[in-house]
């Protein structure tokens, strides 16, 4: 019993110590990064969400750039190709609609998974959750590894390598 109390005050001052920095996000989450390395499985991911060759061919070529900030209450993440640019401002555990590369909004949701994962959730007819992506980082912040999975075509899993350039 007095072991599992023992995490109590830790987690309740892990949480006092992030508001009163005002982050939401760990800081190393934040900056800007570029994908710096092949991805894997991402041309089968894309087709299972039912993206066309030419599309598929056309995001395999382009090289990212994604940055995250955050300001007051929310997180806002900035995607960028040489093709087009689209920004989203979302508050964690919040549903919020983003706008799709394709056009259309996807409805979406954001959470902090044990304290170090960036995982976004995009849903179709409601609740069922089409597929997620997962931000890791390592190497202190300056790599993001992002995974995509759709949980529907039996946990089918995509990875895009990052590297911290700003």
């Amino acid at each position: 019993q007095k072991l599992k109390m023992n995490w109590v005050p830790a987690l309740i001052l892990s949480f006092v110590v992030v508001y009163c920095n005002g982050e939401i996000i760990p800081s190393y989450m934040e900056g800007k990064f570029k994908l710096y390395d092949s991805s894997d499985n991402y041309d089968e991911f894309m087709e299972e969400l039912g993206i066309g060759w030419f599309n598929r061919q056309l995001a395999l070529s382009l090289t990212p750039t994604h940055e995250i900030a955050q300001s007051d209450d929310k997180v806002e993440l900035t995607i960028s190709t040489l093709l087009w640019s689209s920004t989203v401002k979302f508050k964690l555990d919040q549903r919020y609609d983003e706008k799709n590369p394709l056009g259309g909004t996807i409805p979406s949701l954001a959470k902090l998974i044990d304290g170090n994962k960036l995982r976004r959730y995009r849903y179709e007819d409601g609740d069922k959750v089409k597929f997620y992506e997962e931000r890791t980082y390592s190497e202190g912040g300056n790599k993001m590894d992002i995974k995509l999975v759709i949980p529907s075509a039996g946990d089918l899993t995509a990875w895009r390598y990052f590297k911290k350039v700003k």
